[in-house]
C-alpha cells in the first residue's frame, strides 16, 4: 500500500509525524529516505510528539549515529545510517536489540545503506523536495497492513 501527502511548512510535516505515530506498534521499524534537508528528523520530531516525547529532545543523529528515547509505552530508537560503513557496523550499535526489544519502535534515517539488514515487512517513508518550502511524504508499507494506515493522512 502507499499513500502520499504533501506539506508546505515544517509544522505540517510535524503534524503528519503525530499522525504517523497513531499508526505505528512496538516492533515496527520505519526507513526514512530523502535528500538532505527533506524533513526527515522533522518528520520523526512529530512522531516523539506523538509518543509524548519532548520534541527539543528530538534531533538528527548523524554524528552519533542512535538517540534513545524513553517513553511511558516504550522506546523510540532514532538511528542515522548515513556514516555507517554497512551491515557490518549493527552490531556495534546494538541493532539486534533495538529489533528484538518488545516494546520498542525503531526509525532509521538513510535506511537503504543497510538493504540487506531490512526485514520486508517495514514501513518506508520518502521525503522530496517539491517546491521551496514543499515537501512530498509518501508512505509505503505491506498491503496487508493497510487498514492501520488507511486514512493517515486524509
Amino acid at each position: 500500500m502507499k499513500v502520499t501527502l504533501r506539506t508546505s511548512t515544517e509544522k505540517e510535516t510535524i503534524d503528519a509525524g503525530v499522525r504517523l505515530a497513531s499508526c505505528l506498534q512496538s516492533l515496527d521499524l520505519v526507513c526514512l529516505e530523502g535528500e538532505l534537508g527533506s524533513g526527515k528528523t522533522c518528520l520523526v520530531r512529530g512522531v516523539g510528539i506523538g509518543l509524548g516525547l519532548d520534541p527539543r529532545a528530538i534531533s538528527s543523529p548523524t554524528f552519533t549515529i542512535a538517540h534513545v528515547h524513553d517513553h511511558a509505552g516504550g522506546t523510540l530508537y532514532h538511528l542515522d545510517a548515513y556514516r555507517l560503513g554497512g551491515i557490518e557496523d549493527l552490531e556495534t550499535i546494538g541493532w539486534d536489540e533495538m529489533r528484538s526489544d518488545a516494546k520498542g519502535l525503531v526509525i532509521c534515517e538513510w535506511g537503504s545503506r543497510l538493504a540487506e539488514a531490512l526485514p520486508r515487512d517495514r514501513i518506508e517513508i520518502r521525503l522530496q523536495h517539491e517546491g521551496q518550502q514543499e515537501r512530498g511524504i509518501e508512505l509505503i508499507a505491506p498491503d496487508e497492513w493497510s487498514s492501520r494506515f488507511k486514512s493517515i493522512w486524509e
